[in-house]
């Protein structure tokens, strides 16, 4: 969430975000074949003609803190994006309450776009895999394809068919992953050895020049061990509300907080002409 201002020539939008450190900072001669950019994408649904515009922004390592806004804008547009995020998360999830505690589903069918696009690129690729064993003889080269299709198909189904549940019963936190209804996998945490949460970047998409990254939380032990609780969360910030929203459900409050321990912090300005 962007603060608004005026500008000399329009409408200036000013916000802050936290730079994770595992990231590359831009190259600065984009001449070669390989080489890092950030791109910022500007959305807004507006009266007429909405905004929907791309920028390429320089981003460097230069230990710098931004001071540029004031903490009240910044704790106003940061509350207004976690409100974004929390009502997504309450649309992605199931929350009740049963006999043995509180119980969070990711029901089955949340992933069906997913599981559409799969199913038409495994159609693809078992259809050239027929074509070039049936009609050219290439029975290797038409075995891969069809493998590959194959191997799509079994994905997407599963991307559509499959549900994780996390309950709270008593001291532990247990989880079940389900495949049409049927157990295939538990796993279980001791509430007193939680220590943090890990948001880890489990898929990424891309559409014309925008990319989509979705994240997974893992709630992390004294023992190093992790327990899948929260999957399918679209971008950082949605991860990040998302992790508040488990430990609040499930009265786990991490010991160190993980994004005051890797980013830094910058400023960034956009004007948008009139």
């Amino acid at each position: 969430m962007a603060h608004v201002s005026s500008g000399a020539k329009g409408s200036r939008l000013s916000f802050r975000f936290d730079l994770p450190q595992d990231l590359s900072e831009s190259t600065a001669d984009p001449s070669d074949d390989s080489y890092y950019i950030w791109r910022l994408n500007l959305k807004a649904d507006l009266p007429g003609v909405d905004i929907d515009r791309d920028y390429e922004i320089p981003v460097y390592a230069t230990g710098e803190s931004s001071a540029q806004l004031s903490e009240f804008s910044i704790r106003q547009a940061r509350s207004a994006q976690n409100r974004i995020d929390v009502q997504v998360i309450e649309k992605l999830v199931e929350v009740s309450y049963e006999a043995g505690g509180r119980v969070m589903r990711f029901p089955m069918g949340r992933n069906l776009l997913s599981g559409f696009v799969g199913l038409i690129f495994g159609a693809i690729f078992s259809g050239v895999g027929w074509y070039l064993i049936s009609y050219e003889g290439h029975l290797f080269m038409g075995g891969v394809f069809g493998l590959v299709g194959l191997l799509i198909v079994i994905s997407a189904f599963y991307f559509v068919l499959n549900s994780l549940e996390v309950v709270q019963e008593g001291g532990d936190i247990r989880t079940v992953r389900r495949m049409l209804g049927i157990p295939i996998k538990r796993g279980q945490m001791r509430r007193a050895d939680f220590v943090r949460f890990k948001k880890t970047a489990s898929s990424r998409t891309q559409s014309g020049r925008q990319h989509v990254i979705r994240y997974t939380i893992s709630a992390l032990d004294s023992n190093g061990q992790e327990l899948l609780v929260g999957e399918g969360f679209k971008g950082a910030s949605q991860a990040a509300a998302a992790a508040d929203f488990i430990g609040c459900q499930f009265g786990l409050t991490p010991l160190i907080s993980a994004s005051a321990a890797d980013s830094e912090i910058e400023d960034v300005n956009l004007l948008a002409a009139d």
